[in-house]
């Protein structure tokens, strides 16, 4: 079993994260608060505040079977001015500029199942994923539905490192199964 609670602050993220390898991101004030519970397969994140900068994360989440996700619910939200003090850290190449907002929420469908819906957003489009996760490690049942809609597929195409793409808006739908 473990219980965290913590409470952290200071005037530079970037410098407490260079102490454990982590480089090049931003110096920024910080805030962190977590209230955590594990029992037996039991997890519970009372919650979990981050603000970084102007930067702000929030979750909640409850998951009595922990990994599994039945039964589980949780929400996520991420948002903030600007991506770029974040790239590093988030991992994300820099094409990405400006506001960006990211949430998830968890919870069950009519039959029980554990049903999600994301929907991220920055300058390089937005992306909303729902659908039905089954339980790992196979996640067999699994079906997301999903819709991208960006304004440069040039932009996308150097993310995953493909050149020579036209510089045209794409919108895609599809499930992942």
């Amino acid at each position: 079993d473990v219980s965290i609670v913590m409470d952290a602050s200071g005037p530079s993220l970037g410098r407490v994260l260079s102490y454990f390898g982590v480089d090049r991101v931003s110096d920024a004030p910080f805030e962190i608060a977590l209230n955590l519970q594990k029992v037996g397969t039991a997890l519970t994140v009372g919650n979990l505040g981050v603000t970084f900068g102007d930067s702000l994360f929030a979750a909640q989440a409850e998951a009595p079977n922990f990994p599994a996700l039945t039964g589980a619910t949780a929400s996520i939200d991420f948002s903030g001015p600007r991506i770029e003090h974040l790239r590093y850290l988030l991992g994300i190449p820099g094409v990405a500029t400006g506001p960006f907002h990211a949430q998830l929420d968890v919870r069950e469908d009519e039959l029980g199942k554990p049903a999600l819906r994301t929907t991220m957003q920055t300058n390089l489009g937005k992306l909303v994923a729902r659908g039905v996760v089954g339980d790992p490690p196979e996640y067999i049942g699994s079906k997301i539905d999903f819709e991208l809609d960006a304004p440069s597929l040039r932009q996308l195409g150097q993310i995953a490192g493909i050149a020579q793409l036209p510089d045209q808006k794409i919108s895609a739908r599809g499930s992942v199964v």
